[in-house]
């Protein structure tokens, strides 16, 4: 069997220059680290597989690295011994825990003790994954060290996914940085370069799927490809029959701008079948911003062949100003507090898009603002003649 991380581990950024996205947080590190201005204590946070912990590496083994500093595509140079032994968890200057198994306060004040020793190298550097499942009197005992360091050479650096689980006692000690979600089309060119490098026949638009479907996280897509690669699918029609995957918007959207409530319904029920409220949201709102770029003569998105020409023919239908529309109904759900009922959320939003392109097919009773989402689909059901189904999952 194909080992799952073997493509992710293997195209892993090993230097600044090599990451994916990410250009903010990578420049600022980067000459921090070549300018030895690196502080005791970073928070790198952001959504699973966007480079937090590579990135932690990265810094590790510049700050130790026993080349000359150079442009950031060749530093750190990744062949010295130091930033081997970083690369293959071997290195005595460099500690890696991860708090969600070694997060108690024992297991902290072990930290801070090694923290207090001498280093051989430039450097002691902890990587703290996970970060915030550090207990509460763990965090406190980190307080002291991240406000006045025994050494200048110690380095914390904790990766979260939760910062807001981390006390802001800790975070404001913390030079923060922010990874968000990559692009399709980041995530897309890297699959490219890989199956360049290990001479996989992908066609375009099953890279582009790849890219869809993985919700911003490179790593995903990355595993994704090894694991297709290994069983030789090449194609986006073969994915998807084998994984049920459903490149829905667009044949939603169509059906929106055409009032056709019976199919608009079992388009959504299918997409809510095979994915939570929040990711089919998401794909609609990626595929009404790749809407609004074809709008524009030129225009150009990550798609290729029949994604590509299914949102190619959304834009001649619906034009910018439904598709604006259409986008500021999710946008509106997106910014609401989460704490009702999703998917009563989404069948709303979804009937109130078909609503708002075709406005003389508007009920002749309108829905109140502030409605709750479960009365307002009530109300909906039979004006609308759909079946809208919003019971519990």
């Amino acid at each position: 069997m194909t080992e799952p991380l073997r493509w992710a581990l293997k195209y892993r950024p090993g230097t600044f220059g090599a990451f994916a996205g990410q250009r903010p947080s990578v420049a600022v590190l980067f000459r921090m680290a070549l300018n030895g201005t690196i502080p005791n204590a970073l928070l790198l946070h952001g959504e699973r597989g966007c480079g937090k912990t590579s990135m932690a590496r990265v810094v590790a083994k510049a700050l130790n690295c026993h080349a000359k500093p150079g442009k950031a595509s060749e530093w750190p140079c990744d062949a010295c011994p130091s930033c081997l032994a970083v690369a293959a968890g071997t290195s005595p200057d460099v500690t890696e825990i991860d708090a969600a198994s070694h997060g108690n306060v024992a297991d902290v004040r072990e930290l801070v003790l090694q923290a207090s020793y001498g280093t051989a190298g430039k450097y002691r550097v902890y990587i703290v994954d996970e970060a915030h499942g550090i207990s509460l009197a763990g965090f406190e005992e980190l307080l002291k060290p991240l406000e006045e360091p025994s050494s200048g050479q110690v380095v914390f650096i904790f990766c979260s996914t939760r910062p807001d689980k981390i006390p802001q006692t800790v975070r404001d000690r913390c030079h923060r940085f922010s990874f968000t979600p990559l692009t399709p089309d980041v995530i897309r060119r890297r699959l490219e370069e890989i199956c360049a490098a290990e001479d996989f026949a992908a066609e375009p638009e099953l890279l582009a799927a790849i890219a869809e479907a993985a919700d911003g996280g490179l790593r995903d897509a990355i595993m994704q490809l090894d694991q297709l690669a290994s069983v030789g699918i090449t194609t986006a029609a073969m994915w998807r029959q084998l994984t049920g995957q459903r490149d829905f918007a667009p044949e939603l959207l169509q059906a929106a701008a055409s009032a056709d409530y019976p199919a608009l319904f079992a388009v959504l029920d299918a997409a809510l079948a095979g994915g939570d409220p929040g990711r089919v949201a998401a794909q609609l709102i990626r595929t009404l911003s790749d809407v609004l770029v074809l709008t524009v003569p030129g225009g150009k998105t990550g798609h290729a062949g029949q994604a590509l020409a299914a949102r190619t023919a959304l834009a001649e239908r619906l034009g910018a100003v439904r598709a604006t529309a259409a986008l500021q109904v999710l946008w509106e759900l997106q910014a609401k507090v989460r704490t009702g009922d999703p998917k009563a959320d989404l069948i709303l939003a979804v009937s109130q898009i078909a609503r708002r392109m075709n406005p003389q097919t508007a009920v002749a009773k309108p829905i109140a603002p502030g409605t709750d989402s479960r009365a307002a689909i009530a109300q909906l059901r039979d004006v609308l003649g759909a079946p809208i189904h919003a019971g519990p999952d």
